[in-house]
């Protein structure tokens, strides 16, 4: 069951791009059919890429970083730009029918307005790519807990989050991420999930890494959506805790500064067709006159986290909405399809929900908009 859920999620995410790559053959070989089998062989490659790319069939067979990101990135590029064509297409067939002399003129002048449009989405996805994607930095942000005690005033935690150690971001990529956060002096290190992306990327590299970083009160975290896609939930949990981080399943630790606690629940991610009964039983997990913090990879789950008394919530999983473009002075992203905490601080009835951009990028490897980033959280009393 939960292989064909994850197929049918891979189908209805790649099957517009593939079908693109499909009606582009087409095109082309209409044009030009002496190399018809040129043309079926390189639209053969997206399609042997996403099917010998999942786990469901042998998703463990490992290609060229650099192959992988130049195909993803023609797949977004080549979509976008048909889409826009086709749209001029449309416009020219609606508003300049032939065979009139004015009207071959009218359009010729839409589908050429169409092909220099088309250029604008593939300019901003490859700016995307070769910098913002490599525009990493530090967010040092400010967080009011209620009726946080004077001993926890001014507490420093580091949260990275959606790493996604792949062909998207490489060993070199984390060691920057790694050696940026060394000078920040912690208090806590906090990972809300996706260490990897798929199966067959490097879980042990990511995790070895990501151990080198050292706080007095430890590391902990929580597991993310591409953990339980990947099944390496239990090995994820095992390693972690073997290099120095505590990955928190439905569990909790109290940390003591002073003579007060902070207790830090986690759970995995919790799937959005259960958004209905989001953290069963979290309730059990918050221990009275402690501060109580909740690690939850997917951040709509902050409301009923505040109803199940969480005081601060901690989370990741949107990227910041990754492509992200303003219009008429509102965001435009695919998060916020799902969720409206989308990036930043977020108060409800007195609790405080912090969802980081995170470090990596998944899907089209590129962000727009924003930036990767790991997050400095300093905890100050309410007023």
């Amino acid at each position: 069951m939960k292989t064909l859920l994850h197929l049918r999620g891979e189908l209805i995410y790649s099957g517009p791009l593939l079908l693109v790559q499909v009606l582009l053959a087409r095109r082309a070989i209409q044009r030009w059919p002496k190399f018809r089998r040129l043309f079926q062989f390189l639209v053969a490659i997206p399609f042997l890429m996403e099917i010998f790319g999942m786990p469901q069939f042998g998703g463990r067979i490992r290609m060229p970083d650099a192959f992988v990101v130049a195909l993803e990135l023609w797949l977004y590029c080549s979509t976008a730009a048909y889409v826009v064509v086709k749209i001029g297409e449309l416009f020219a067939g609606r508003f300049a029918p032939l065979p009139t002399a004015p009207d071959r003129r009218r359009r010729d002048l839409i589908l050429g307005a169409a092909y220099a449009a088309a250029a604008v989405p593939v300019g901003a996805l490859l700016y995307g790519s070769f910098i913002e994607r490599e525009k990493f930095g530090v967010s040092e942000v400010s967080l009011r807990v209620p009726n946080l005690p004077a001993d926890f005033e001014g507490f420093r935690i580091l949260q990275i989050s959606d790493v996604h150690r792949s062909a998207f971001l490489s060993h070199r990529d984390l060691l920057r991420v790694v050696d940026a956060a060394r000078g920040l002096q912690p208090d806590l290190i906090l990972h809300t999930g996706d260490f990897i992306s798929t199966q067959r990327d490097p879980l042990e590299d990511c995790i070895d890494r990501l151990a080198g970083l050292r706080a007095g009160y430890g590391a902990f975290g929580c597991l993310g959506n591409h953990e339980i896609y990947a099944e390496v939930q239990d090995y994820a949990t095992t390693y972690a805790a073997r290099r120095g981080i505590t990955i928190l399943r439905s569990q909790n630790c109290v940390v003591k500064r002073g003579g007060s606690r902070l207790n830090i629940a986690g759970v995995d991610y919790q799937t959005f067709a259960n958004r209905r009964n989001y953290i069963p039983g979290a309730e059990k997990l918050v221990v009275p006159g402690a501060v109580n913090l909740l690690l939850s990879h997917n951040p709509d789950v902050f409301p009923t986290a505040a109803r199940k008394g969480f005081d601060v919530m901690l989370a990741g999983h949107t990227h910041g909405g990754q492509v992200r473009v303003e219009i008429l002075h509102a965001d435009l992203d695919f998060a916020r399809f799902y969720t409206p905490y989308v990036s930043g601080v977020y108060y409800e009835n007195g609790r405080v929900c912090y969802v980081t951009r995170g470090v990596g990028s998944i899907g089209v490897p590129s962000r727009l908009g924003a930036p990767p980033e790991i997050s400095l959280i300093v905890l100050t009393r309410s007023v």
